[in-house]
């Protein structure tokens, strides 16, 4: 360079090579030439006077060639140097990339028409992520100032990608870290990380996810996943103490238990699937529909303009609920949700709305619930103000569907009046994001030639999930289906598992493996842990019996793979009638759609006839057909309060389910009833009860065959307790479990249980479940008889009551009247939600 007396401020050696800063343009012309004579290797970048202007031109129909969007451009004097389509995965798309003079930038933006069709003129979208040479295959610069070696993209070796012989499955290699995959693949290490990772810890801004903001960002940018941390430098391996040793094995134990948190909670990634969508008519494409969820494993699918009426029946779908709300003046339109049966959910409130049409549901989801919306509005005036009803709260909120409202700041083509008012709206409501796709989703039916536009989108509040979405061209609307994968799995993961138990293998586990039981108790804390280590004992030989596996979603049958092709058919022409415009190709879509619906109702028609052909009274199947054709269930409404009001915070409906309790346990005899009978009963009862014991009494020991004989007269069905242990358990105990309960030495029955009932109470006051708190908020009477809970408590309980029994020699009372001693239950909902009331005992 200095014999060529090429001058330059800086040279800098990086990673790639050495990094030159000429000082002149004549010093930077002269090196380039200097590189090529030398068959040096490098790359560099355009000079600003050199760089040109290139434009999106949106609206150019796919059938009209590159050609003449050039000549018309050099007709209005732009100087286009290139124009070419834009494609995407090899389909081409109504967009042409034009490059021109940068001194035509003021005039090519003004252009509102090319080749007699409207147009618009835009910047292309920037990249969010490094540049990578299609060259080198390396980054930070463009292929067209490259001048290194060709590197593949596919196995990494020096010739040029298109000249790669390598085969479908044969593993790749990558040019740049030599590992197996594409140089192109971004999770490569030496992929460079964006600016706004490095400088940050916050979660970036993409259009892929949303996350917790310190500022509205612009409206349709969403937050970016939070990148990986680097892995530590491991540290040099030094001798340690004992206690040195405990402490690190303590560390690594939370650690790694930390590090199986952050996998379960990356595990649950992708596996909620959410789909919204405009079907213009809910029952015509119903079994499409079906395969569509089943194929694309959806848990739930946002409906609206269903067109089902209110005395229509349920257009219910195999594995899925179906919550629905009817349009008010009964012409249709409407709104669904259909949620798989897996996933905890309930109905959620929708507030009285002015114009829109909503159905809402509750999720249950690891990061708390997510309120999910289907809405639709028909007007051609919006009212934002229903929007602002419907995601009122601090409840993570999803409302999605056809707001028939466009605006480009979501992709649309234009921008109309109810997308000008939303996006008003959306500007003064700082915690509300808009998502929408880039690619459209309505194509005008009476309009095959006009470009299609996106009208579906979805509203987002205090959403902490990672979020994508993407438009899928199939079913039968003039809507497309949009997914949307949130990055969180639905519903705690404990409670996706079922445990079965094989009980004959449950009695001869805790048969050998009991051991021996204390059974002199002194004081109530022996008995406590005594308690304690009896419940282990059980839920040890439970665990050792059980298998675990998880809840698996409803799989409908496959469909036969002539039907499977004919969907493929039909979707890949839907897709050509779209690029094409043709009307031979619109016909040709048409009518492979009618063979698709065709051929589904013949399949299950066909089914349906297989069903009722196998029934029989032998199994029973002809009783259960016939009791779920007569039903008509439907999901349960939501709580009410006393006052009649739909209650929605966990200590709301704590405080409604303990209300309903206290109004159900109270006194309630029958009027007709004698009182003088009624006063001999009260005043037989209390002499028993106070009735001091003589000394000489003896209590009698408890026989195993009483406690055998209590708990068989327990409901094995009945859901366990906090302990976790079913009746059923106890059912199967070995005898020497059995003879350890018969055999405890217990303190003074009265003072211990009621010591025990104290503590419970007090440890139920502190309770995170606000169902419990509330339970038990009332004054705790020293004089009532305490509950024991618990298996133990059970038997504690049995045996407790057994002794008392025998020492106050309870006489018989043929004569007591069989009367109520509670109130008829009352129900949470509301009567006209339900035909029929659950029927509940007195003590339930």
């Amino acid at each position: 360079m200095t014999d060529n007396s090429i001058r330059y401020s800086k040279a800098k050696s990086t990673p790639e090579g050495v990094r030159i800063q000429p000082v002149e343009v004549s010093d930077f012309r002269s090196l380039v030439r200097l590189l090529d004579n030398m068959k040096v290797q490098y790359h560099t970048f355009t000079l600003p006077e050199e760089k040109t202007l290139r434009v999106v031109i949106r609206g150019i129909a796919v059938g009209v060639a590159s050609q003449e969007v050039l000549e018309d451009l050099e007709s209005l004097g732009l100087q286009p140097i290139q124009v070419s389509r834009m494609n995407r995965n090899d389909r081409p798309m109504p967009l042409v990339l034009a490059e021109m003079p940068m001194a035509k930038k003021a005039e090519v933006f003004e252009v509102k028409t090319l080749c007699g069709l409207s147009v618009k003129v835009e910047k292309p979208h920037k990249r969010k992520d490094a540049a990578q040479c299609h060259r080198c295959q390396r980054f930070h610069h463009s292929q067209r100032n490259c001048r290194a070696e060709h590197r593949c993209v596919k196995c990494g070796a020096d010739h040029q990608t298109s000249d790669c012989e390598k085969q479908r499955r044969q593993p790749a290699k990558c040019a740049n870290c030599s590992g197996p995959h594409p140089a192109s693949y971004k999770g490569c290490p030496k992929f460079p990380k964006s600016q706004q990772q490095k400088a940050s810890k916050k979660p970036p801004t993409s259009s892929k996810t949303t996350a917790p903001r310190t500022a509205a960002p612009k409206r349709g940018a969403l937050p970016k996943a939070t990148p990986k941390p680097k892995p530590a430098p491991v540290p040099k391996k030094v001798a340690l103490t004992a206690r040195q040793q405990a402490d690190l094995q303590l560390q690594k134990t939370q650690l790694m238990t930390a590090i199986a948190a952050a996998k379960d909670s990356q595990s649950m990634a992708e596996k909620m699937a959410i789909a919204f969508w405009n079907a213009n008519g809910l029952r015509s494409g119903r079994y499409e529909l079906e395969e569509f969820m089943e194929d694309h494993q959806l848990d739930a699918i946002l409906v609206n303009e269903t067109n089902l009426l209110w005395d229509s029946r349920d257009p219910k779908m195999p594995g899925y609920t179906l919550h629905r709300t009817e349009r008010r003046d009964g012409n249709g339109r409407g709104t669904a949700i259909y949620v798989r049966k897996e996933i905890k959910h309930s109905s959620s409130y929708v507030p009285d709305l002015r114009q829109l049409e909503a159905t809402a549901v509750t999720v249950v989801t690891a990061r708390g619930p997510l309120r999910l919306i289907a809405c639709y509005n028909n007007s051609n005036t919006l009212q934002v103000e229903d929007i602002a009803d419907l995601v009122a709260g601090e409840e993570a909120t999803i409302a999605a569907g056809d707001f028939n409202a466009k605006h480009s700041d979501w992709h649309s083509r234009q921008n109309n009046a109810n997308g000008r008012r939303l996006l008003t709206f959306l500007h003064n409501t700082a915690e509300v994001d808009v998502i929408s796709t880039e690619e459209p989703t309505f194509y005008h039916r009476a309009r095959p030639d006009a470009p299609g536009d996106v009208l579906d989108i979805a509203f987002v509040k205090n959403l902490r999930h990672e979020v994508d979405v993407n438009v899928v061209d199939e079913l039968h609307s003039d809507h497309l289906p949009v997914i949307m994968r949130i990055g969180n799995e639905p519903n705690d993961p404990a409670a996706n598992i079922i445990t079965t138990t094989d009980w004959t293998k449950f009695a001869e586990h805790i048969k050998g493996n009991f051991g021996e039981f204390v059974t002199n108790f002194q004081d109530s804390e022996q008995v406590e842990r005594a308690t304690l280590d009896y419940e282990n004992r059980i839920r040890a030989s439970i665990d050792a019996t059980s298998i675990r596996r998880p809840v698996r979603p409803f799989k409908r049958p496959a469909i036969p793979q002539r039907i499977a092709n004919l969907i493929r058919e039909k979707n890949r022409a839907r897709r050509t009638a779209r690029r094409t415009g043709e009307q031979d190709d619109r016909t040709a879509a048409n009518r492979l759609q009618w063979e698709v619906r065709r051929a589904l109702l013949n399949l299950r028609n066909e089914q349906w006839e297989q069903r009722l052909e196998s029934l029989n009274t032998v199994d029973g199947s002809t009783w259960k057909m016939a009791n779920a054709l007569r039903s008509d269930k439907r999901p349960l409404p939501p709580i009410h309060s006393a006052n009649n009001g739909i209650v929605f915070t966990e200590e709301d409906k704590a405080a409604a389910f303990a209300h309903s309790l206290e109004n159900q346990c109270q006194t309630n005899i029958d009027p007709d009833a004698d009182d003088e009978h009624l006063d001999l009963v009260e005043e037989t009862v209390e002499e028993i009860r106070m009735a001091e014991p003589d000394e000489d009494d003896q209590i009698r020991e408890v026989h195993p065959d009483e406690i055998r004989e209590i708990i068989r007269l327990l409901k094995p069905r009945k859901a366990p307790g906090p302990d976790g242990i079913p009746n059923k358990a106890l059912n199967n105990l070995s005898d020497e479990a059995i003879v350890a309960l018969a055999e405890a030495n217990l303190p003074p029955l009265k003072e211990f249980l009621h010591e025990v009932a104290l503590r419970a109470f007090r440890k139920a006051e502190e309770h995170p479940n606000p169902l419990v708190r509330e339970a038990v908020d009332y004054e705790f009477d020293e004089e009532a008889p305490p509950v024991a809970s618990g298996p133990v408590g059970r038997c504690l309980k049995t045996e407790s009551a057994s002794n008392t029994t025998c020492r106050l020699h309870r006489p018989a009372f043929p004569g007591l009247p069989n009367f109520p001693t509670a109130s008829p239950p009352r129900s949470l909902h509301r009567p006209q939600d339900r035909e029929e009331e659950p029927k509940m005992g007195a003590n339930s």
